[in-house]
């Protein structure tokens, strides 16, 4: 059953599937922090901000960390080599090999 607040909201969104993107960004913070469409609404502005706040400090943190482990990510994933002329790194060239 969809709550009168949900008809409201998708009434106001231009699209379809705008309304299904925004939906489901809202269902993922809904899940999140433990609420429904109306529990949401009866919050006070002051907790709704306050929640908001928690939920981006808590994507950055997410966006850091791999998803599987929880392991932090690493700030440069990629060693970077000289370039020798032929864009290839020093770690990859074949061994030369005289005949």
């Amino acid at each position: 059953m969809e709550s009168r607040c949900l008809n409201i909201f998708e009434s106001a969104c231009r699209t379809k599937a705008t309304f299904k993107t925004f939906r489901n960004f809202l269902d993922t913070f809904l899940k999140w922090s433990n609420h429904d469409y109306e529990s949401l609404l009866a919050l006070q502005t002051i907790d709704l901000e306050n929640r908001l706040v928690d939920y981006v400090i808590y994507l950055k943190r997410r966006s850091k960390e791999c998803r599987d482990c929880g392991m932090p990510l690493e700030e440069n994933p990629f060693e970077v080599s000289e370039y020798n002329g032929d864009n290839e790194p020093e770690v990859f060239k074949p061994p030369i090999v005289s005949i």
